[in-house]
């Protein structure tokens, strides 16, 4: 907050953001300004996700740690039946810890640890459900537009998010807990139509990501600075 107030002008990723550096006591005029997906990695033509007679493809790709709540949704995973399996991909403070808890509750998850971004991209594309599970933690959620630029529907519990992608193309727990997590899971898992209506959701608004769309306001806030310097 003090930083902030030292500034001509502030920007912030998020609107809930935005209304937290308010409520804390930043004075000065904040913008919004979201970031963007690489326009280099826009895929076009990407058909509708739809859940085969494997199961429903989940992927984690936030950092392994506990402030991403990867043990909650561990838990959250225990009480879940019928066909999934999870690809976590990333690294942290929790990674042993969930990897031992995987192992322990025999849960369908492959570690991958840190890979190339390019190998990432691939997964997410490959995905059915794209996971984000902190809770008042996040200033914005880019796994969310990482997952909305490939047509991926995404799964969260904390309602700050719903900014972040359009509405239909995600999937909300009640609340954080791990049992309202397993009952949003099995939600889908035994209504799989569910990821093919929210896919197409993701895939309309995707390009709405891109970086090329996003710069624009910022390159007008920019200007507008430079006439008030």
């Amino acid at each position: 907050v003090n930083h902030a107030n030292f500034a001509a002008l502030v920007l912030t990723p998020s609107a809930h953001f935005r209304r937290k550096l308010l409520h804390y006591g930043v004075k000065k005029t904040i913008k919004v300004v979201p970031p963007g997906f690489s326009d280099t990695r826009f895929l076009p033509n990407l058909p509708v996700k739809k859940v085969g007679p494997e199961g429903l493809k989940i992927i984690w790709h936030s950092r392994v740690s506990a402030e991403k709540r990867i043990v909650p949704f561990f838990k959250a995973l225990c009480q879940v039946k019928g066909k999934y399996h999870l690809d976590v991909y990333g690294n942290g403070g929790d990674y042993w810890r969930a990897k031992r808890f995987a192992s322990r509750h025999q849960l369908n998850v492959t570690f991958h640890g840190n890979v190339q971004f390019d190998q990432l991209v691939k997964a997410i594309n490959q995905a059915h459900l794209d996971v984000l599970v902190s809770f008042n933690a996040d200033t914005f959620g880019m796994t969310l537009i990482e997952a909305e630029a490939y047509g991926v529907p995404v799964f969260f519990c904390d309602p700050d998010m719903k900014e972040i992608v359009p509405a239909g193309g995600f999937m909300m727990s009640q609340d954080q807990s791990p049992v309202a997590m397993a009952a949003a899971l099995q939600d889908l898992i035994d209504h799989p139509e569910k990821i093919t209506k929210m896919s197409e959701v993701m895939l309309k608004h995707r390009r709405e990501v891109l970086i090329s769309q996003r710069i624009i306001p910022l390159e007008k806030i920019f200007q507008a600075a430079k006439k008030n310097s």
